[in-house]
C-alpha cells in the first residue's frame, strides 16, 4: 500500500518522500528459479548513497533446479529524496536473478517500506 507513490514500478526503488525523513523498516522476499548446481548468492538492500545492508546468503545444492527464497528486513535512518531497493548477486552458471524484469513464472517477489519513527 503506497500512499505517496514512493515505490516506482519501473525502477524497483522506494524513494523517501519530501518531509519524510526518519527511521524506516524495510522487508522483502524474492523467490527465484535456480537450475545450476553449486551456485551461491547473497542479497542486500542498496541505497542511492551506496550503503549495502546485507540480509541473506544462500548456497544452491540442487542439481535439477529448485525455487530458492531470499528473505530479509532492516531498519535504516533515511532522509528525504533517498532511494532504497533490493539487489541480488548469484555466481556461477547461467543467471536468472533480475528481480524486476523477469516473467512471473521465474520468480515471485515483494517489497515493503514503512516509516516507524
Amino acid at each position: 500500500y503506497d500512499q505517496h507513490n514512493t515505490f516506482s514500478t519501473s525502477t524497483g526503488l522506494y524513494t523517501i518522500p519530501t518531509g519524510g525523513g526518519g527511521v524506516y523498516q524495510f522487508s522483502t522476499a524474492v523467490c527465484l528459479s535456480t537450475d545450476v548446481y553449486g551456485r551461491r548468492g547473497e542479497a542486500w538492500f542498496l541505497t542511492n548513497t551506496g550503503l549495502r545492508i546485507f540480509f541473506d546468503r544462500r548456497y544452491f545444492t540442487s542439481t535439477t533446479g529448485t525455487i530458492t527464497g531470499f528473505y530479509g528486513s532492516c531498519v535504516a535512518k533515511m532522509t528525504a529524496g533517498q532511494t532504497i531497493g533490493v539487489q541480488l548477486f548469484v555466481s556461477g552458471g547461467s543467471k536468472n536473478v533480475d528481480v524486476f524484469g523477469a516473467g512471473a513464472s521465474d520468480h515471485i517477489s515483494w517489497f515493503a517500506g514503512r516509516k516507524i519513527a
